[in-house]
């Protein structure tokens, strides 16, 4: 079926409402008000006399600060405080490119100049290519690729294969597994709809739309921490949206967070909150910086009084943020205040309710599942998902385990609910607690079912231990190990097949509930009078995470208690420890994004795994003549013969078409099938 591509932020905006009216998708659009009061943030300056400085980018071996001077066409290395050119002229273009980046509005002379036109975003890969914007229309992407001095003499085109229009690319970031991830719009052109795209260029070479539509305006993208979450900031709705960048579904929105101001650009705190640089107008002084939580949706003013913000990082050593001022001509750094609190990264935890509340299985598994895996012979692996670069099950793999298979892999044969939870205090004692619950932790393998083994119906496989402030331990053990068990057979009667019948204490039941604040866990572990009984809830959402405790002792007691299943771990992050995985949606929920590959985009467009549609634009004559440009196009300035198919052009050394290997499956899909299928 033909997939309509020019308004998907429509299509994909009413099915998020829907979504977040059923409570399956965590929204911040009522974010309306900024908190007024005393700004969070310090602001210093670091450089001036800058020539409209934009874009900001950290070295990622020397730390030093490269700043792109839009007013100077050139790239400066901040050394000593000064501004030191570190890309002027004189540097070269590689000729190994599509010749498609060729057209009459970019012959090969613009192509190939070394000098750089209005450069704005810029970015740096792991090894240290700087990756270059030219902010004007039909503007090129450069990757500059420094020499063993370090030098950037040589640069490479990133060819972009999106619809023959004069795009300004307004910002860029580069994912440690190499992915591009751009935003841009052709607000620039004379008539016609002002379209807005964001693109992503996969480990594969294949480009992906994950946002696109008339009247859009994107001015930035940012990563996550674990880069599995990117952020896409709109300068005209002041609105942002993340996205989920492994399953390429949206995972929260904001509209209109401050009417009549535009969003500028997008980054992200120390914390995971959301950064905006937000501009009310050009008259000066009124641009500032708001951080947004994504999990509540409350805004706060970090600096105000700015002329104008050309972009915004984050230094992830010290938690600052660099920011430019292009009218100015000034480079600042912000510091907070007071400290975010320890370990807290909001726009994952964004992620982890967005993944509870649509059945997900989370991509990380904490510490405490690993190591009780590893007892038992088998090896969480690292979940990588190939080319997603996102965060996974982090530390060690499944070395030297007898198994070693990631956790989609093992709970998609083994549906688990488990958890490690702390009890913080005890809310109400009804005796005198001489040995209080500090810690209770499970595994339950097919939870809430019965299991077949034979013909046989047994209770789902469980594992508990329950830790008090002695430091004794209530466990799952087996009572009356080696019972003999007998088996009827049809026409023999029943027969003796061995001593291998056990019961296990504690009895385990769960159930799960969705509600308007997340998934409600309700676990019972019944001691049968050689335990204690524990009834713990556990509420797990965006905002929401508590758990309560109830032990009725074998002394007929009652206790109940606050628990916490969130931790602070060694490297100052927050975990949350509790897993529920293997309950996948059998169907995908919401808009992914489209795979348009390695050409430019014509009358098809390649929709992943499933069979490729006509491209379909607001109007069926809007669709007949993208088809036509495109084919005088490809005729004209590539120099061949309109081709009748749809087919890009073979280039020199190139296999025709017919050839011409499939398209590279989704590298993120490896780890999100379902969630992947338009």
């Amino acid at each position: 079926m033909a997939r309509n591509i020019t308004a998907p932020r429509r299509v994909w905006r009413r099915m998020a409402a829907e979504l977040a009216l059923a409570g399956l998708l965590p929204l911040a659009a009522s974010a309306q008000v900024v908190d007024s009061g005393k700004n969070e943030f310090t602001f210093q300056v670091k450089a001036r006399g800058l020539k409209n400085p934009e874009g900001i980018a950290l070295h990622p071996a020397n730390r030093e600060i490269y700043v792109a001077e839009r007013g100077a066409n050139r790239i400066v290395a901040l050394r000593g405080g000064n501004p030191a050119p570190v890309i002027e002229s004189g540097w070269t273009v590689e000729t190994n490119y599509p010749k498609w980046v060729i057209n009459k509005s970019r012959p090969r002379e613009a192509v190939e100049r070394g000098q750089l036109q209005s450069p704005g975003a810029i970015t740096f890969s792991t090894n240290a290519h700087l990756f270059v914007c030219e902010q004007a229309p039909w503007g090129r992407v450069l990757e500059f690729i420094p020499n063993e001095a370090g030098q950037y003499k040589t640069a490479q085109i990133v060819g972009i294969p999106w619809l023959d229009k004069p795009y300004v690319w307004e910002d860029i970031k580069v994912a440690d597994d190499g992915r591009i991830f751009v935003a841009g719009n052709d607000s620039g052109a004379r008539g016609g709809l002002t379209f807005g795209v964001v693109l992503v260029r996969d480990v594969a070479g294949d480009w992906w739309v994950a946002d696109y539509g008339p009247f859009m305006n994107f001015s930035g993208v940012y990563l996550s921490k674990k880069q599995d979450v990117v952020v896409i900031g709109e300068r005209p709705e002041g609105g942002i949206v993340w996205w989920d960048a492994v399953r390429h579904l949206p995972i929260g929105m904001a509209d209109n967070l401050t009417p009549q101001s535009e969003i500028e650009g997008v980054a992200l705190l120390g914390n995971g909150a959301i950064v905006l640089a937000q501009r009310a107008s050009t008259k000066g002084k009124d641009a500032r910086l708001l951080a947004l939580d994504p999990t509540s949706g409350s805004i706060k003013q970090l600096v105000e009084g700015l002329d104008a913000v050309g972009a915004v990082t984050l230094v992830p050593e010290t938690g600052n943020l660099l920011v430019t001022d292009p009218q100015a001509g000034v480079l600042a750094e912000c510091a907070a205040k007071t400290p975010a609190p320890a370990g807290e990264y909001l726009i994952q935890r964004s992620l982890e309710g967005y993944e509870i509340a649509t059945g997900f299985t989370p991509r990380s598994s904490p510490g405490f599942l690993r190591s009780f895996f590893s007892q038992a012979g088998v090896g969480l692996d690292q979940q990588t998902t190939k080319g997603s670069g996102s965060g996974t099950d982090e530390g060690e793999g499944g070395g030297g385990m007898a198994v070693s298979v990631s956790l989609r892999d093992f709970s998609s044969k083994l549906p688990l609910v488990a958890g490690k939870v702390k009890v913080m205090e005890a809310a109400s004692v009804n005796a005198e607690d001489r040995d209080p619950v500090t810690e209770v932790n499970f595994v339950l393998l097919f939870p809430g079912r019965m299991i077949m083994s034979g013909e046989y119906a047994t209770p789902s496989m469980s594992y508990f231990a329950a830790t008090h402030k002695s430091g004794k331990i209530e466990q799952t053990k087996e009572l009356f190990t080696g019972m003999a068990m007998d088996q009827r057979v049809q026409g023999e009667g029943w027969t003796r097949i061995g001593k291998a019948g056990a019961i296990s204490v504690p009895l385990v039941t769960c159930s799960m509930q969705k509600r308007e604040e997340g998934m409600e866990i309700n676990l019972v572990f019944l001691g049968v009078g050689l335990y204690d009984d524990y009834y713990l809830s556990l509420l797990s959402g965006v905002d929401e995470e508590t758990g309560t405790l109830v032990v009725n002792d074998v002394r007929g007691s009652r206790r109940v208690y606050k628990t916490s299943f969130r931790e602070i771990v060694n490297d100052g992050s927050e975990v949350k420890n509790l897993v529920v995985a293997g309950f996948d949606p059998k169907e995908k929920i919401g808009v992914g994004w489209l795979n348009i590959g390695q050409w430019p985009v014509g009358s098809y467009v390649g929709l992943g795994e499933m069979q490729s549609g006509a491209f379909q634009g607001v109007s069926e004559d809007l669709a007949r003549l993208i088809e036509r440009k495109q084919m005088e196009w490809r005729a004209t300035e590539v120099g061949e013969e309109a081709p009748t198919s749809g087919e890009p052009p073979a280039e020199e050394g190139t296999p025709a078409p017919e050839e011409s290997a499939p398209p590279a499956e989704n590298p993120a899909e490896a780890g999100a099938t379902e969630a992947a299928t338009p």
